[in-house]
């Protein structure tokens, strides 16, 4: 067992759960076991927020903001110092090649700089009123976050809450995915070496039924935040609203379009599109899943489509290949469904085909694009969360439009265009809440990100990231 066995980190420690019961991590990469974890539920679910609740009660919640930035400015070195252990850990409970999970902690080590400098300038304002009154506001942390990490980008979501969360003055419980628990638990010990006060995380590893399930539904918890499917993201609040728990942020699923208007560079979408559908596999709610081309281009897209995505370099994370596997066996097989799907409902396929040889030992899925796609097909409409891609052609740009909006997601898109002006008319158009143009990614912890419609609400990243694990509350006093 590469990675060993651990329990839950609550209150400054590693302890086991109540049962005594574990689960199993595997490797995606060779479905080998990597480790086992402690399996949570409601014991462990009262011991962390307990935990959260003494710290803040106590000696964390005497700090002031200076004293958090400099905890935070601790952490960020503690995770650049440790940079290679982690992205092994990463690498190795997640799949993604070693290259992207150094990126990966490259942006955690950011979210911890950039809140640290947010610590102490957490205000509220004076408010002019009549009479001989004066009022102010003042913001106040929460109280107990609860975070519920997915396995696509585990140490970057986990830090692009718990950052912020911890420069307002809250306490966290993490609540990682059981496909990649033990990135999280990493943060814990490191937190704990930073000089954080013990308690102020505390990671509850387990499945989403039991751990995930006692945790939002703990009356202890004062603030949500959630990264997921739709589905899950639907129970996660209606668990909270019966304790009238506000759920602060949802950052759920996606289709997202990059649409390429009849001046825009074909051949510019194509190759930075099928770069993202290599990137972790695909499995990002951000991942441009449709490609919305002019007819005339096409024969163009699918061309050069076919020469970046028909050999791309696959295999286990340790290699750093260009790609690396699906999350697990589950994910593996709805992809190859809504292959199954896409061919039977007679979209065409451009590149793409089963894996041989070694591996079939793993959770691989070749780069899979289908051209020809209309937009009643499931291919065009529902998230795959995996490396396949709909090509839909167009005649007239006001179609393009319109089958760029033509979803029940509203996450991110890409705009392709030469004219600045069109460039900004459209970006008014599209109902999507985060629009890149004429590029790819674009998602910087300085912005705010999140969701609209099926995508979810809230905002993480940014300033308003950090707003939102604040309280106001107001002042009114008679000077006359």
């Amino acid at each position: 067992m590469l990675l060993g066995t651990h329990g839950h980190w609550i209150g400054g420690k590693e302890v086991p759960s109540a049962s005594g019961v574990e689960f199993d991590v595997l490797d995606p990469g060779n479905g080998d076991l990597l480790g086992r974890a402690a399996r949570g539920g409601t014991p462990e679910a009262d011991h962390a927020v307990t935990a959260a609740r003494r710290a803040l009660g106590g000696p964390w919640g005497t700090l002031d903001g200076r004293d958090r930035t400099a905890l935070l400015w601790n952490l960020a070195r503690l995770l650049d110092r440790d940079r290679k252990a982690l992205g092994r850990v990463l690498a190795l409970e997640n799949g993604k090649p070693l290259t992207l999970a150094d990126h990966e902690v490259t942006t955690a080590v950011r979210y911890c700089e950039y809140y640290a400098g947010w610590a102490d300038k957490i205000a509220g304002r004076e408010i002019p009123v009549p009479g001989p009154h004066f009022a102010y506001t003042l913001r106040e942390p929460l109280g107990v976050i609860l975070l519920i990490i997915p396995w696509n980008y585990p140490l970057d979501i986990l830090l692009r809450g718990l950052a912020p969360a911890l420069a307002a003055g809250n306490t966290v419980v993490a609540k990682p995915a059981e496909d990649t628990p033990f990135i999280a638990l990493e943060v814990g010990r490191l937190m704990k070496e930073a000089g954080f006060p013990d308690g102020v995380l505390n990671v509850v590893t387990g499945f989403g039924g039991e751990t995930g399930a006692a945790l939002t539904a703990h009356r202890g918890i004062d603030g949500v935040s959630f990264c997921g499917s739709s589905a899950t993201g639907t129970r996660v609040a209606e668990s909270a609203a019966k304790n009238l728990v506000p759920v602060l942020s949802l950052e759920l699923g996606g289709k997202c379009p990059s649409l390429v208007l009849p001046d825009g560079d074909v051949a510019g979408a194509a190759r930075t599109i099928a770069g993202g559908l290599i990137y972790n596999a695909g499995q990002s709610c951000v991942a441009r899943s449709r490609l919305i081309v002019p007819r005339r281009g096409l024969a163009e897209a699918e061309a050069i489509l076919r020469s970046v995505l028909e050999n791309v370099p696959m295999g286990h994370c340790l290699t750093d290949p260009a790609m690396g596997p699906l999350i697990n066996a589950a994910q593996k097989a709805k992809v190859a469904v809504s292959v199954d799907e896409a061919h039977k409902a007679g979209a065409r396929l451009v590149v793409g085909g089963p894996v041989s040889g070694p591996l079939t030992r793993g959770n691989f899925v070749r780069p899979t694009v289908f051209s020809d796609v209309t937009p009643g097909m499931a291919l065009a409409r529902q998230e795959v969360f995996g490396p396949v891609l709909a090509v839909l052609p167009y005649d007239e740009e006001e179609e393009g439009i319109r089958l760029a909006n033509d979803t029940e997601y509203g996450l991110a898109a890409e705009l392709w265009t030469a004219s600045p002006a069109k460039a900004h008319a459209t970006v008014r158009r599209l109902n999507a809440s985060h629009i890149t143009l004429n590029s790819s990614g674009g998602f910087g912890i300085e912005v705010p990100f999140g969701g609209i419609g099926r995508s979810g609400y809230g905002r993480e990243g940014g300033e308003e990231g950090l707003w939102q694990y604040t309280r106001v509350k107001s002042v009114y006093m008679d000077i006359g």
